[in-house]
C-alpha cells in the first residue's frame, strides 16, 4: 500500500506522447471494414443454403 503511495503522484505526473500517424488510422479503418463484412456476409451465405421453411422456423 504504501508503494503505491509513494509512487502514486508520481505515476500520476508522467504524460506519454503518441504521435499520430495517419497511415495506422487507415489501417484500423479497413481492418474494421474487413471484419464487419465478414462478419455480415458468413451468416447470409448460410442463411441462403438453407429452405425458407427451416429458416422461418427459427423466427
Amino acid at each position: 500500500m504504501e508503494l503505491a503511495i509513494q509512487f502514486g503522484s508520481t505515476l500520476a505526473q508522467m504524460t506519454v506522447q503518441v504521435p499520430f500517424q495517419p497511415i495506422f488510422a487507415l489501417y484500423s479503418i479497413l481492418a474494421a471494414l474487413v471484419i464487419s463484412l465478414l462478419a455480415s456476409v458468413y451468416p447470409a451465405l448460410k442463411a441462403t443454403k438453407l429452405d425458407p421453411v427451416e429458416a422461418l422456423r427459427y423466427f
